[in-house]
């Protein structure tokens, strides 16, 4: 047969083995489906091979090569070998000791060329070269289609290779026209940063090494064109002192959490200047969770915060001008709240004359002198309490006065009950009749004098729309309650409502539905402002059956 040159493109033929070989384990490992047929002697496996017995004998080589120079075949051959190495060892009984020291003596005195001419002339091997031309034409043809293609693989490999270098003429021109385009748009992000006063930066985490566009440069008032040892350390120190360990903080934590953050804080410049900017960073990490680069941008916002910061101080002034623009009325209700105590006073003061002057009581009379002195003593402690009352009624108008800096938690409806007890007696004198139903006492973070201010100011608008409209049996509807997390404050009348073309104007500045004389525009407008930024709120007006109804929704306090 031919060669084998790999034994599994036989591996369902039938194979003899010598019985007790040691390699047998050896080849059903390797080959599990190896079929093996166990003989006695080398001899009987060569014999069923050579009658047909079986496909081939598997054997160590020197046996083989032996017993096949001994028995004389010119049919048998070796058609192949396994990588596998098999030892041969030689071994002698205990008892030949003649044997052992033969043995010993020829292994330390024979040399490896004398090994070897012994071991030929023992298991010398026949080479047979004998030429098969049974796969002549088809060996022929493969060679005739092998040379074919590799002459028209040149052919091909030629014109791909006139078409590669036409393809590189493309690409250089494809490349050239790329960066060009590269550096327009470079120089559009430039030319868009400098006009938004946005910079970009990138830091490698690991090296700390910053790098900056020429805006972010800017913003921080370095120079582009000098090479700084750390750039990271030169920003930190334009940093302003007092918002380093926030910003620190701020991108620890972003990278803790694995999240982008924003933030606002100042530049301190070298002419001692401030500047204000929001950064925005976001993190790449790696699968481990280790952060390897960071990507942000800085806005240099300082001419948008300081126009803020005028803002505030306009609205704040326009606040303390409504507030004087509203003295006029609240010295009329002062005036109105006072005119009872004093009356009382006045009237205790003259009965007290009176008695005085008539002689009513006989002091010389003990029992006559302690009635006059009961009397006095009771018309004394009446005008402490109407001079007490005179001093509530002032500390309530002069704390409104006095502007919230910082914000309170307080129940809501206390609120609206404080605000409406300073109006009391001015609408009731006015014969309007108010109907309060308070059901919102939650707590919210406020600011209480404006509060105070925005709920007087819906009052006494409701009030003067029912005087100015002459409405008979005029009402006022105060009404409290939750809806969706929100405390919610409705003050409603029956003046007969408010034109709906002019109801979206209601809250800008300088509108007013007044008599010229009375209206500032400034009431409702200054209400929106103090509802919106500094409780974060709304307001807003709408008609109902009889009249309007102006509603204030501010957010519960959860902390």
């Amino acid at each position: 047969k031919n060669f084998i040159v790999e034994f599994k493109t036989v591996i369902d033929k039938t194979f003899s083995i010598v019985a007790g070989q040691s390699f047998i384990e050896n080849l059903k490992f390797t080959y599990p489906s190896i079929k093996l047929k166990l003989v006695k002697s080398t001899e009987d496996g060569l014999t069923g091979v050579k009658n047909g017995e079986y496909y081939g004998h598997i054997d160590v080589l020197m046996s083989s090569a032996y017993w096949l120079k001994h028995l004389g075949d010119e049919e048998l051959y070796i058609s192949s070998q396994f990588n596998e190495q098999v030892e041969v060892r030689f071994a002698t009984r205990k008892d030949d000791k003649i044997l052992y020291n033969i043995f010993e003596k020829i292994s330390k005195d024979i040399k490896p060329s004398e090994l070897q001419k012994k071991l030929n002339e023992w298991v010398s091997i026949r080479y047979s070269q004998n030429v098969n031309f049974e796969y002549a034409k088809e060996i022929l043809l493969l060679l005739i289609i092998i040379i074919g293609g590799f002459f028209y693989r040149q052919n091909l490999l030629a014109q791909k290779n006139k078409e590669l270098e036409i393809l590189q003429s493309e690409l250089v021109t494809l490349n050239n026209a790329l960066e060009s385009k590269v550096q327009k748009v470079d120089n559009d992000l430039q030319i868009a940063q400098r006009m938004a006063k946005v910079g970009s930066w990138v830091l490698n985490i690991s090296t700390n090494d910053l790098k900056w566009t020429s805006e972010t440069y800017n913003i921080f008032e370095l120079d582009e064109k000098i090479k700084y040892y750390n750039l990271y350390a030169e920003f930190i120190n334009r940093v302003h002192p007092d918002d380093r360990s926030k910003l620190e903080v701020s991108y620890a934590k972003s990278l803790q959490d694995k999240r982008s953050y924003n933030l606002e804080h100042r530049l301190l410049m070298d002419d001692g200047s401030i500047k204000y900017v929001i950064e925005h960073c976001e993190t790449i990490f790696a699968k481990d969770g280790t952060p390897i680069t960071s990507y942000g941008t800085v806005q240099d916002i300082t001419d948008r915060v300081l126009i803020k910061q005028e803002l505030e101080k306009k609205d704040a002034y326009l606040l303390q001008q409504s507030r004087l623009a509203q003295m006029g009325e609240m010295l009329s209700m002062i005036a109105h709240q006072w005119r009872q105590p004093l009356a009382s006073i006045s009237t205790a003061q003259i009965n007290m004359q009176l008695v005085l002057d008539l002689e009513k009581y006989d002091l010389n009379d003990k029992n006559e002198q302690k009635k006059f002195l009961d009397y006095f003593e009771d018309k004394l402690t009446k005008i402490g309490l109407y001079t007490k009352n005179l001093s509530q009624i002032i500390t309530d108008f002069s704390d409104f006065y006095k502007p919230n800096k910082k914000s309170e938690i307080l129940l809501f409806d206390e609120i609206v009950q404080k605000a409406y007890k300073m109006v009391a007696d001015t609408i009731k004198s006015n014969s309007i009749k108010v109907n309060i139903d308070l059901n919102a006492n939650y707590k919210i973070k406020v600011h209480e004098n404006e509060l105070i201010q925005v709920v007087l100011n819906l009052i006494n608008n409701a009030r003067e729309q029912l005087l100015q409209n002459n409405i008979k049996n005029p009402m006022i509807k105060i009404q409290s309650y939750i809806s969706d997390d929100d405390v919610c404050l409705e003050v409603g009348d029956n003046a007969g409502g408010i034109n709906e073309k002019i109801i979206d104007k209601l809250f800008d500045p300088y509108f007013s539905t007044k008599l010229e004389k009375n209206g500032t525009g400034l009431g409702l407008y200054l209400s929106k402002i103090i509802i919106k930024e500094y409780h974060h709120g709304s307001i807003y007006a709408k008609n109902s059956k009889n009249g309007a109804i102006f509603t204030i929704r501010i957010k519960t306090y959860r902390g």
